[in-house]
Parts: structure tokens; sequence; C-alpha cells
């Protein structure tokens, strides 16, 4: 059994505040914006990856598109901690739709591969993932309306059971 910390609204935009209630609770998990991921990692003299990366284990990304350069700052920050990055991708808080682990301190080759294309191609933004079970994910065109393949920009479709029963 793992407790849920809820971090009091004065705390959450404070990055010394938020990175000392962390430590104190001794979190493995924190799920934030990756807006607010960029506030930690860029806040002067404040070394997250220090007080944060022996302990926690995941940093969860939800709510906004993950920018690439925020999955290379956090790999250069969190190099020798435990922490792994992952874009956990949902259309609103209730709908979780793909999973894609950005960082893996402990497995640098499955890090390299998912980072290797971005580096590549210049891309802006991290992946979302793969589909969770019993989602499926469709890509189109914005102009034509026909499906893309993967890996080409879109609008993005989900299918799922949670959205055809109105959950």
């Amino acid at each position: 059994q793992v407790p849920t910390l809820v971090v009091p609204n004065d705390v959450i935009v404070d990055g010394r505040r938020l990175v000392g209630f962390l430590s104190e609770f001794r979190a493995t998990r924190l799920m934030v914006t990756p807006s607010l991921l960029r506030n930690l990692l860029d806040q002067p003299g404040l070394d997250a990856a220090r007080f944060l990366g022996k302990r926690l284990r995941y940093v969860l990304l939800e709510g906004e598109v993950v920018p690439a350069s925020l999955v290379a700052d956090f790999g250069v920050a969190f190099k020798d901690s435990t922490t792994r990055l992952v874009n956990y991708y949902s259309t609103w808080e209730s709908l979780d739709v793909a999973c894609e682990t950005l960082f893996d301190p402990s497995d640098p080759a499955a890090t390299a591969a998912t980072l290797a294309p971005l580096r590549a191609r210049g891309a802006r933004f991290a992946p979302v993932g793969s589909p969770l079970p019993g989602v499926a994910i469709l890509v189109r065109d914005r102009a034509t309306g026909a499906l893309r393949p993967r890996g080409f920009p879109g609008d993005v479709f989900v299918v799922a059971a949670s959205i055809a029963r109105g959950y």
C-alpha cells in the first residue's frame, strides 16, 4: 500500500518548498505537468536531482505535451539517479491513453533507443508511447481526414470503452 500525497497549493508553486515536501514525506513517485518539471529543473541553485534522485523512482508527466528538450535536460540532471521519466499521456485527467518511458537510468539502451530518433529528426516533442490495453489511437491528417502513418503529425482520435460509455 502506497499513500498518496496531496501537495498544498502554496507548496506546489515554490520549487524549494516542493522539493522539501517531497523529501520530508519520502515520496517515491511524482506526477506533474511538464511545465512544473521545467520549473524545478530551471530554478537557480535548486538541485532537485540531488535531493530527490535517490528516493524518487518515477516522475510521471501528464496534462501537457512533453518537449523533447525537457527529456534531454532531465536526463542530464538525473543521470546519476534511479529515477525514470514517463510520459503518461491522457486525453483528460480521468482517461489514461498511452505510456512511454522517456528516460530510464537502469536501461541506457532503451533510453537511447527512445531519444535517438528525437535527436535525429530534430523533434520538438517526446512520444506519447504505446496505447494502453483497450485503447486505440488514430492520427488523421488535419486537412484531408486521411489516416496518417505512425510517427507523422495530425489530429489524434482516441477510441476506448470509457469514452464510448461516457465515463
